[in-house]
């Protein structure tokens, strides 16, 4: 199914840099708050933003097949415009490491990867190590989101 329109308004690049951050932090070794302007300018430059929005909105779905697309979204909108919004946490390091190829794209677009790198993830398998680590990133957001 594509992803509804919203989603993409929903989820702006700044927004999904500030859920990302610790994750990317602590893969890392730094603090959220030094890493924040890295992970946006990264995803921008990547590409990511779109992909990211098609995995969570596929994420939710899956979460919630019960409900229709207008249901959906509109629970989203609730969840994120609730009073304290949405809080930021680190992923699990089980699913900090299967995000590992995002952060590396990341990394590539700030400059503080390798053209090693840059070269492997431009390969079929990096390819598809950079869908894998989108999908375990959209699961992560989803489960901060409290649809």
């Amino acid at each position: 199914m594509a992803t509804h329109p919203r989603v993409v308004h929903l989820l702006t690049v700044p927004f999904i840099a500030e859920l990302l951050a610790p994750s990317y932090a602590s893969a890392n070794s730094r603090l959220p708050e030094e890493c924040f302007d890295e992970v946006k300018d990264g995803l921008a430059a990547a590409r990511l933003h779109g992909p990211l929005c098609d995995a969570a909105w596929a994420a939710l779905q899956q979460a919630h097949p019960e409900l229709d697309d207008a249901t959906l979204i509109e629970r989203l909108a609730k969840a994120l415009a609730r009073k304290g919004g949405v809080r930021a946490k680190a992923a699990p390091k089980a699913l900090e490491e299967r995000m590992n190829a995002l952060f590396a794209n990341i990394d590539i677009h700030v400059g503080r990867a390798s053209d090693n790198v840059r070269d492997a993830l431009e390969t079929p398998a990096g390819r598809t190590a950079r869908e894998k680590a989108v999908a375990a990133a959209a699961a992560h957001l989803v489960t901060m989101f409290r649809v």
